[in-house]
């Protein structure tokens, strides 16, 4: 039996995760005139759910495991801004 490629999907991410973080990089070093931290924490999760999702096989899984990570999404970022906010 011949299997289905994926070798597209990985590199359709890796480009994703990159163009994403050089964002992270240029809203760090410019200064946008605005608070940077919610949207870092946005392309943080963005990032974070990419990986999971594709390089965790997360995405091939159980839908019940996806909707447990995508329901804690909110709240990890929720900490992370308030981490952010504290500091």
């Amino acid at each position: 039996a011949e299997g289905h490629s994926h070798r597209m999907t990985y590199v359709g991410v890796f480009v994703a995760l990159f163009v994403i973080t050089i964002v992270e990089v240029a809203l760090t070093a410019i200064d946008p005139g605005f608070s940077i931290v919610i949207p870092l924490v946005v392309l943080s999760m963005a990032k974070v759910a990419l990986v999971v999702l594709f390089f965790m096989h997360l995405r091939y899984d159980s839908t019940w495991y996806s909707a447990i990570f995508t329901f804690s999404i909110p709240f990890a970022a929720l900490v992370l801004i308030v981490l952010a906010a504290v500091a």
